[in-house]
């Protein structure tokens, strides 16, 4: 009988504590629920946060490129992307000018041998930052000679009481919420717009990234290549929702803007954020872990783009998965052939079009020195050289003047 009455005290002790813990979790779900779904940026509130510094007013078609800069180290990281992108659509004006001087070695340069005929499009600029950068940021811009280039600026602080509040780790915090509600931050005459995070290097034209909207079908709202992986076959599969390496990479996006407000992406990426906070405790992967979530319920709102428009360096996968020549394209010089990258004799490669650093070890954490030495034991050969590769092309565009481009 005491053993009977010992047992049942047992079950009854963790009966009692195991309804607690049910408790728990639906009180911590309903108040990421209530979190999530109560704040709403409206267009009033999305156009009081807006600054234009300057817009041509012109009927030509642009393109939109949005970005997320918080704090120095990411605006100057972001002024480098933009030397990158400008030097690819050929804007770069190094003529009597030494301190244009665009210095890199030999071997990371791709002669290819066919010219170009250059044709400019207008860019819209849309960065959404800290309201202390907004001043500096705008000033910094009208005394640019770049030509056919607008910015507009969004402030964080006045938007930053209008986004859910859910717990996620310090590495991305509200720059995700942000991410998320593009399509609501943005005017609504903007239809579609290249997102971009601030540790990207442009090797090609952007214009042949803008262009696979043009391949969307009806059903398609969001562009981005895979997250590369070692395992290569797994990239882009769901069948776990929230491992690391699997979907897509979220720093390179193309956003179709009128589809997802018309499917309601307001609701879609809070009831994926709200069900991966049901089973774990932050938002440990960020936006990129929301966007995943949304297309395992949603694929068809998938487009792929080509890998080779986001080489990554978080893996060995990136040059594994993504075999590519990431020699600089010079941009009198469209047609590039290819050969193999050392390490990869077996593997036709293609030319990598933009370099993307989604790993800590930034090269700005390290500028004015350089980077000398890998980072990791565990880096592979080509990861590495991959890595150095993006250093040196990152420093020989960070020394350029903004002025070197027009």
């Amino acid at each position: 009988m005491r053993v009977t009455r010992f047992h049942w005290k047992i079950t009854w002790i963790t009966a009692v504590f195991m309804t607690g813990i049910l408790v728990l979790s639906f009180m911590h779900y309903d108040n990421h629920q209530e979190n999530l779904y109560h704040p709403i940026i409206t267009r009033d509130i999305a156009e009081s946060s807006r600054k234009v510094i300057f817009n041509k007013n012109s009927s030509q078609d642009r393109m939109h490129l949005v970005s997320i800069v918080r704090g120095q180290r990411a605006w100057e990281q972001i002024k480098t992307m933009m030397k990158s992108l400008l030097f690819q659509q050929g804007r770069y004006n190094a003529e009597h000018n030494n301190q244009c001087f665009f210095e890199i070695a030999d071997k990371r340069v791709k002669i290819c041998p066919s010219p170009p005929t250059t044709q400019w499009s207008l860019i819209r600029i849309h960065w959404i930052a800290d309201e202390n950068m907004l001043d500096a940021m705008g000033n910094w811009f009208q005394q640019l000679p770049w030509k056919e280039v607008e910015l507009n600026l969004y402030s964080v602080d006045k938007l930053l009481s209008h986004v859910p509040d859910f717990p996620a780790p310090r590495t991305s915090g509200p720059a995700t919420v942000f991410k998320m509600n593009i399509p609501y931050i943005l005017p609504l005459d903007i239809t579609k717009v290249l997102f971009l995070d601030t540790d990207i290097l442009f090797n090609d034209d952007v214009r042949t990234l803008w262009a696979y909207f043009e391949q969307f079908l009806p059903t398609q709202a969001l562009g981005a290549a895979c997250e590369q992986m070692p395992e290569c076959q797994s990239s882009c599969q769901h069948t776990y929702r929230f491992m690391r390496h699997q979907g897509i990479n979220s720093g390179i996006m193309l956003l179709n803007l009128a589809k997802l407000r018309s499917i309601g992406w307001d609701e879609i990426w809070k009831r994926a954020a709200a069900n991966q906070l049901s089973l774990i405790s932050k938002l440990w992967l960020g936006d990129q872990g929301i966007f995943n979530t949304a297309l395992i319920s949603r694929p068809e709102l998938l487009y792929r783009l080509p890998c080779e428009w986001n080489i990554q360096t978080y893996s060995s996968g990136g040059p594994e998965c993504c075999p590519a020549d990431w020699r600089v394209r010079i941009p009198q010089n469209l047609q590039c052939s290819v050969e193999p990258v050392g390490g990869l004799k077996t593997v036709t490669t293609r030319l990598a079009k933009a370099l993307h650093y989604n790993t800590a070890g930034k090269p700005e954490e390290y500028f004015p020195k350089k980077r000398t030495e890998p980072e990791c034991g565990s880096d592979t050969s080509i990861q590495n050289d991959l890595k150095q590769a993006f250093h040196e092309m990152y420093y020989a565009f960070r020394r350029i003047p903004e002025t070197c481009f027009q």
